[in-house]
């Protein structure tokens, strides 16, 4: 996986890093070492990490207490405008981030809850592609029984997987149509990702 760091030189960041990389993984960072926490990679003419490459997953590593974003977490703010999956590790609490936090791992292994924050849904995502589903579908004439889509990011796509419980079968046609639709309401939604990929898994209601 692609992992995205503030800033990977402090001790204990450099510590998280090697132990990402010893996992497999690739970590980018958006401070250089020596940086003063205001000029990112990108504000001294270097590529965006966010934007050249597809990171799977941002990784705060809070080195103490402290109830507010520090200078050098703007990548954070950053991952989290795109609704990258976010890792808070470290010293947690308090977290200036929750609401958008995917996992929050107390300490500095963070090999497994960056893994396990890259298998999570999207929460805000994926609930505003549930309101859209159910929406279309009511709108295609169907009773939607059970309709909930999850939204997961792989790199920089975003994959959807839909399912589908309602008053009568579809047909190959429909669903189509359906994924379309909701592929659609997506990019309205998410216009700054790479692509969507879309499964879906419907049945019929017993009577």
């Amino acid at each position: 996986m692609q992992v995205l760091m503030s800033e990977a030189a402090s001790s204990i960041a450099r510590l998280a890093a090697d132990t990402l990389i010893e996992a497999g993984h690739v970590v980018h960072a958006c401070h250089e070492q020596g940086s003063t926490g205001f000029a990112c990679v990108a504000l001294q003419g270097r590529p965006c990490p966010l934007e050249a490459n597809p990171i799977d997953v941002a990784l705060a590593l809070r080195p103490y207490p402290v109830s507010r974003s520090l200078v050098s977490e703007d990548g954070v703010r950053c991952a989290v405008r795109r609704h990258v999956p976010l890792v808070v590790a470290g010293a947690v609490r308090p977290n200036p981030f929750t609401p958008w936090t995917t996992v929050e791992q107390p300490g500095f292994d963070v090999v497994e809850a960056v893994e396990t924050a890259a298998a999570l849904p999207i929460r805000e995502l994926s609930t505003r592609a549930t309101e859209a589903l159910r929406e279309i579908v009511e709108t295609m004439g169907f009773v939607p029984f059970a309709a909930r889509a999850e939204v997961r990011r792989r790199g920089d796509h975003l994959h959807v997987e839909v399912m589908l419980t309602t008053d009568e079968a579809m047909s190959r046609q429909v669903l189509h149509r359906i994924a379309v639709r909701l592929h659609q309401r997506l990019r309205e939604l998410e216009s700054g990702v790479g692509g969507f990929d879309l499964s879906v898994v419907t049945e019929q209601a017993p009577r």
